[in-house]
């Protein structure tokens, strides 16, 4: 059991910490900047003559640029200069001096910084809190924004409790191409210099996805900063209420409300020309008249001088298409012939389903039943709910049908039939499918 006891003894003789009052100029006490060179002067108690103190970088990653020199001895005590420098990172860094005392003992004693002026890690001391954390600007509105917050300091990472200091009061903005800081047109690319609380105007329309970068301004020629706060921007188009109507039977007044104070003019339009008319297009109260059953678009621009905003069918009336009348039948793929009287059937092929596609005027409700048919029982037809008719004679028997298309609005209904006549083709009547709609 001695001979374990033995090496901790000689140890503790040997190699201790000092306890005697030890001094450094700079003071740990001091704010110091990164990467700047600086000349410590240090007091220790006396080292043992003929030896002499090393200096060395014992954490937090600080350099010794020149080791200890000018070494002096007398009353107790040494003193010395070193030269070094400090890491660009804001956490603790510790320079740690290795000598031997009046006693030839091995020692040491550390000098640790923690009020390191580094903008690498942020902290509660350097996060900064602006009083608006996303900015909705609508399209042509140039009102000034302000962004004002109380100024960060400095704060050493991972410390508790949070260890602030200094104060932070020049900042720098990157916002985007055309807005203003101060007289200071942006180029989107380039930081302007400001302080806490600036007024920055945006320009028409830019800037819509992008954001508005915050960064603290170093007053150490230090080489980071990660402290950078962002505001994301939008520039949405003003949000306009609408008094409209989808159908226009004969006629109907449209009417736009909410409108933002900076608009001077109005310009509605309506297509094709051969279905729609507009009167008052340059109010906010226009009236829009049919000139012939068929569908379009209307379409409203608000606008300032450089400026304007543009609306279209959906956003005015909620629907893709504005209708004037009843439904029409706007296509038939294949094309169909109108049944008006016998002899107006379209021919099918006997165990060969056709499939018809059908367009409508938008918005119509389709209704397909059957009116007649001559010989055997029905022919197979169904119509999918997009208005869309299959059809099928799976018997030789079945000779002719007619079906009955019914398409309604708000404006009224449109009705046509359809003859159908099975004919004899050159087709294997196992190898044919039904499609089903």
């Amino acid at each position: 059991m001695k001979y374990k006891i033995l090496p901790f003894i000689f140890l503790h003789l040997f190699f201790v910490k000092s306890n005697a009052q030890q001094l450094i100029t700079p003071s740990v006490l001091t704010e110091v900047c990164p990467i700047a060179p600086y000349q410590f002067s240090v007091v220790i108690d006396q080292v043992y003559a003929g030896t002499t103190p090393n200096v060395v970088s014992y954490s937090g990653n600080p350099t010794v640029t020149m080791n200890s020199y000018n070494i002096t001895s007398g009353s107790g005590i040494t003193s010395f200069y070193f030269n070094g420098s400090f890491d660009d990172k804001n956490v603790s860094q510790t320079f740690r001096i290795n000598y031997k005392n009046s006693s030839n003992n091995s020692t040491y004693k550390d000098f640790t910084f923690s009020k390191i002026k580094s903008l690498y890690y942020q902290t509660s001391c350097n996060t900064i809190q602006p009083n608006i954390t996303s900015i909705n600007q609508q399209q042509c509105d140039v009102s000034a924004i302000n962004i004002n917050f109380s100024n960060i300091q400095y704060g050493t990472f991972l410390s508790s409790p949070a260890n602030c200091f200094g104060t932070i009061s020049n900042y720098d903005y990157l916002i985007p191409s055309g807005w203003i800081l101060g007289s200071t047109t942006s180029n989107g690319s380039t930081w302007i210099s400001g302080n806490n609380n600036v007024n920055i105007t945006p320009n028409d329309k830019g800037g819509d996805g992008q954001k508005i970068k915050i960064r603290p301004i170093n007053s150490c020629a230090a080489i980071y900063n990660n402290v950078v706060f962002e505001i994301p921007i939008t520039r949405p188009k003003p949000v306009l209420n609408f008094t409209s109507n989808p159908f226009i039977c004969s006629n109907s007044t449209f009417q736009v409300s909410n409108v933002p104070s900076w608009v001077t003019n109005y310009s509605w339009s309506v297509t094709p020309s051969n279905v729609f008319s507009i009167s008052n297009p340059t109010t906010s109260t226009p009236t829009i008249s049919k000139v012939s059953n068929g569908e379009g678009n209307v379409q409203l621009e608000i606008s300032k001088t450089g400026c304007s905003v543009i609306y279209n069918t959906s956003e005015i009336i909620g629907n893709q298409v504005l209708v004037a009348g009843p439904p029409q039948v706007l296509n038939i793929n294949p094309n169909l012939m109108i049944y008006y009287s016998p002899g107006d059937e379209n021919d099918i092929c006997t165990y060969q389903g056709n499939t018809y596609d059908f367009t409508y005027t938008s918005n119509s409700n389709i209704n397909w039943t059957a009116v007649s048919h001559v010989g055997g029982p029905w022919p197979s037809w169904n119509a999918d709910g997009n208005g869309d008719l299959y059809v099928e004679f799976f018997n030789p028997r079945q000779n002719k049908m007619v079906l009955n298309m019914n398409a309604s609005n708000t404006c009224g209904s449109t009705a046509y039939n359809f003859g159908f006549k099975a004919v004899t083709c050159t087709l294997n009547k196992h190898n044919h499918s039904k499609k089903s709609k």
